[in-house]
């Protein structure tokens, strides 16, 4: 087996800090939503509450069934804190970032999204029926 030269660890170490990169821009530079992205809370097909991400709060949120969660919005980020539903999936889940995702607490019937300003929305590639 022939040894590694040193223009193969050169190689090797250009695409090590390539990828390492492109993973941390996503993370950091990745779709935040514009200055005017809010928070939409819904409860049932209702409009609870909206809020702008640029002020950092916690809400709580009454639900349907007798059910509640506790939204905090920090750093633009959503995150569901508390929740009295019996299976925390909700309090579980990973923080909201961008718009390309959601918060849901299905015994509240409780559903948390962000949202931008016109024309700021993904536009979908195709449509699968």
């Amino acid at each position: 087996m022939p040894r590694l030269k040193t223009g193969d660890y050169f190689v090797i170490l250009i695409t090590l800090l390539m990828c390492l990169f492109i993973f941390f821009s996503g993370k950091f530079w990745g779709n935040r939503g514009s200055e005017s992205s809010k928070a939409v809370i819904r409860v049932g097909d209702l409009i609870y509450a909206s809020y702008p991400l640029s002020k950092d709060r916690t809400v709580r949120i009454e639900g349907k069934g007798g059910h509640y969660c506790v939204l905090r919005i920090e750093d633009r980020r959503l995150d569901i804190i508390e929740a009295n539903c019996p299976d925390k999936v909700c309090v579980n889940t990973p923080a909201l970032t961008s718009t390309d995702g959601a918060l849901v607490c299905l015994p509240a019937e409780i559903l948390v999204t962000i949202e931008g300003e016109e024309g700021t929305e993904k536009e979908y590639d195709a449509v699968s029926q």
